[in-house]
């Protein structure tokens, strides 16, 4: 009678997924993973020891494996948190496989997987701006601040800046069925 009540609280573990979890990547896998991160910390995309890594695994359009990486410091990774992640010495990598089709969460699993994901990441990344924190003062194009009729100075959103190149240092990585690897640098 006990062994079988072990059997169902072992089945019944197994058929509640986890908020977010942890996995192990095969040693090729984690190679090419430290080689990319080696060249990020040569090129100082993680200032003062804050960011993680986005890894997001997809199909090319001839059907093989294909990695996207890309460095993030702040925490965007709560407007579509992955459930998996892995670890490489410091390093924090989420994960988010799309070549498994699986139902699109609700909103109470988002909520415990990005609490599950907040206790994990810790300080690794800054805290991203709300709204309210993007208001500055409008200021005219000779430098003189813009006032409305009753004198107050006026204010706006902040504008963001748009920047050409690969200033995330993202990374594409097809996988060739042959074994050997392809990098594309997106710019």
């Amino acid at each position: 009678m006990k062994s079988i009540l072990i059997m169902i609280l072992i089945c019944l573990r197994s058929a509640v997924e986890l908020p977010c979890e942890f996995i192990e990547l095969p040693k090729s896998e984690r190679r090419i993973l430290m080689e990319y991160l080696y060249d990020c910390e040569r090129r100082e995309f993680f200032p003062y020891e804050k960011g993680l890594v986005m890894l997001t695994i997809e199909s090319n359009k001839i059907g093989q494996k294909r990695w996207n990486l890309i460095v993030q410091i702040d925490d965007r990774y709560k407007n579509a948190p992955p459930r998996q992640y892995t670890m490489l010495n410091d390093y924090m990598i989420l994960i988010d496989n799309i070549r498994i089709n699986k139902p699109a969460p609700d909103s109470a699993q988002l909520i415990s997987r990005i609490k599950c994901l907040e206790e994990i990441i810790g300080s690794r990344v800054y805290r991203s701006n709300d709204d309210k924190d993007d208001i500055s003062v409008a200021y005219d194009i000779y430098g003189n601040v813009i006032r409305d009729n009753n004198g107050n100075h006026k204010t706006v959103r902040r504008k963001r800046n748009i920047r050409g190149g690969n200033f995330h240092n993202e990374l594409i990585i097809d996988f060739k069925k042959d074994g050997s690897i392809q990098k594309i640098i997106p710019v």
